[in-house]
């Protein structure tokens, strides 16, 4: 992220303070980047502390919306799977500056199918 706080979207605003408060204490950091969560597409059958985020696909309610072709290559990880990534590096005896976490690679397509699998089929894809 290369924008100052005044150009910052709702998103990134939070984290760009966090940074500047967190260079000005001088504590040692890592900027974790993830992937999306797969709890998203679980939610809320799947046991997750993340709040529900209805994001592309919504299996429960058999909708999806799906940008661009459905093709492009996401990763998706686990909120557990994220937590345990993190429980491990705060052991480390140092930190790389930036540190990331990648589960799975899916694309939208593929999650689609998936739920179709299980549902029986998806209304209203865009």
């Amino acid at each position: 992220m290369h924008r100052d706080d005044a150009n910052a979207d709702e998103m990134t605003a939070p984290i760009l303070r966090a940074r500047k408060a967190l260079a000005a204490a001088g504590l040692e950091t890592t900027y974790v980047a993830n992937s999306v969560f797969m709890d998203y597409f679980g939610q809320p059958n799947i046991p997750s502390n993340l709040r529900l985020n209805l994001w592309a696909v919504d299996v429960s309610s058999r909708r999806a919306v799906i940008p661009g072709t459905g093709d492009d290559v996401i990763t998706m990880t686990y909120s557990k799977d994220f937590a345990r990534f993190v429980a491990r590096l705060i052991d480390d005896d140092s930190w790389p500056k930036f540190s990331n976490i990648s589960g799975s690679d899916t694309t939208l397509n593929e999650i689609v199918a998936i739920a179709e699998k299980i549902t029986g089929n998806l209304n209203n894809i865009i």
